[in-house]
């Protein structure tokens, strides 16, 4: 792999680990190769930090061959990203895990645009990105720093039934 070294609080150091993928029957970008990157966000002097794949160009992958990748990478989070079809935002970007598609994902949003300007695919120092739910979020380059601005969050309550299987997970009870 090749360290990439920023520096801040913030830090982002991707260790880019190109991979080909195995075919997935009956799709139809299944003869191409894919490049796979495991990207650290997160880490304190090139130590650390919190890994996701990143999929850069993935337009035309189904969500079977999504899911298929984000299996074999077998990390918490897959991020694929595609420049948006929106005129309104730069990029978009799917998350999944393993097992399922997520609607966000902070470190992996970070460190696929920390590659993204790694490689000299961003010029400028802010991009918009939006996530399958239709967030919108930025990203903001400066100097050697990836930032990411997220709207506001939105709490609500819960259904008596998921207040118990919160209880339940927990071990403890509501007296």
């Amino acid at each position: 792999g090749v360290w990439l070294k920023m520096k801040s609080r913030y830090i982002v150091l991707p260790l880019l680990a190109l991979l080909t993928s195995s075919n997935v029957q009956g799709d139809k970008v299944n003869s191409q190769n894919i490049e796979k990157h495991v990207v650290n966000a997160f880490t304190y002097q090139g130590k650390g930090g919190n890994p996701a794949g990143v999929v850069l160009d993935s337009k035309e992958l189904s969500d079977s061959h999504r899911q298929k990748i984000a299996t074999d990478l077998g990390l918490s989070e897959t991020a694929f990203v595609s420049p948006s079809e929106s005129s309104a935002d730069d990029f978009q970007i799917r998350f999944f895990t393993p097992n399922r598609e997520i609607e966000n994902c902070g470190h992996a949003t970070v460190a696929s645009f920390s590659l993204l300007k790694s490689m000299g695919k961003i010029s400028t120092d802010e991009v918009t990105v939006q996530n399958s739910a239709g967030t919108k979020s930025r990203v903001i380059f400066k100097e050697d720093k990836v930032f990411l601005e997220q709207g506001p969050a939105t709490y609500q309550n819960l259904t008596a039934e998921e207040k118990q299987d919160v209880l339940r997970s927990l071990g403890i009870s509501e007296t």
